[in-house]
Formats: structure tokens, sequence, C-alpha cells
């Protein structure tokens, strides 16, 4: 059969609707779980203590987003309007190593595998919740890590940096969550 432009323009609505059907699983889950990780990130932060020092009363909970990934806007739609703790939450888009310093919970993406070393080396003894996506999180000096696993999120943490960090999260919350 051959392809005239007459009948490709025909044909295109069907074709652009078929490619849509084909691509629009992938963006739904895509955006589910983050979604889903959005919600697992600010169960972690609803349960964690920080130091008097890091966190004093009054001051905002400060999530930092670093790397090229959509759930920075996830985050920001689920905090939208609540608060952690009696805390207003306040969700920033982190680009360099010199801002991490700067939050109380820091999401690594996965746009930064490359680059987990220096970022993770940052906050290494500081009590900065850090939650990241990729397999060798937890490796590099990550206190907690979100993967899909098909159906939801599976959450597992590092009790070693964990305890380096000063921050304190219940054994009881903590018994949910893959141990390594």
């Amino acid at each position: 059969m051959q392809l005239t432009a007459h009948s490709f323009w025909r044909r295109l609505p069907s074709l652009l609707l078929t490619c849509f059907l084909l691509v629009l699983p992938c963006c739904v889950w895509a955006q589910g779980e983050y979604q889903l990780k959005a919600a697992a990130l600010l169960r972690l932060a609803k349960y964690t203590t920080w130091p008097a020092s890091k966190l004093p009363s009054g001051t905002p909970l400060v999530i930092g987003v670093y790397g090229q990934d959509n759930i920075s806007n996830q985050i920001s739609e689920a905090v939208a309007g609540r608060t952690i703790s009696g805390r207003e939450v306040i969700v920033k888009r982190i680009t360099t190593v010199q801002e991490v310093s700067g939050c109380h919970v820091l999401f690594v993406g996965r746009s930064e595998q490359d680059r987990l070393g220096p970022v993770l080396y940052k906050t290494r003894g500081e009590p900065i919740l850090t939650i990241g996506e990729t397999p060798n999180f937890l490796d590099k000096g990550g206190i907690f890590v979100i993967t899909p696993n098909g159906v939801g999120v599976d959450v597992d943490f590092s009790n070693k940096y964990l305890g380096r960090s000063g921050l304190r999260i219940e054994p009881d919350t903590l018994d949910a969550f893959k141990r390594r």
C-alpha cells in the first residue's frame, strides 16, 4: 500500500490518537510515581525530630529539591496550606551544592545520580534529612531512598547515616521501612 500525501493527512488524526494512547500510561505513571514519592517524603518529615539548633521554634521547615525532576511541583501541591508539627513548610528548588545547608529535608532527584558525591558530602554529619530515588543513594551517604515497585513505592534507609545526622525518628516509624 502506497502512502500518498492525501492518505497521510486523512490518517493523521488516528495516528496521533494512537500515539497519545500509547504514551499516556507512561505519563500518568510518572505523575503518580511523584505523588507517591512526595507523600512518602512528607510522612518521613512529619516523624523526624531535628535538633533545636537546626530547627528553632517558629522556624519554617525547608524542603529542598535538587535536580531536574517534577517532584518539586508534586511536593509543593502536597504541602500547600499544610503544616508539619505546627511549622509552615517551604519547598525550595536547590540549584547549587552551597544551598543544601539551608534545608531541613533534601530530596535529590535521579537527574543528579552522577553528582551525588558532592551533594551528600555537604550533608554528612549535618541534621539534614536526605532522601533520594536512585539505587546507589544509600551507598553514597543518603539516609532514605524511595523507589517505585510497580504498584507503589518502597522506602529503604541507612541506619548508619541516620545515626550520624543527629536526626531522630521514632523506632516504630522506622520499623515500617527496610533497613540497610
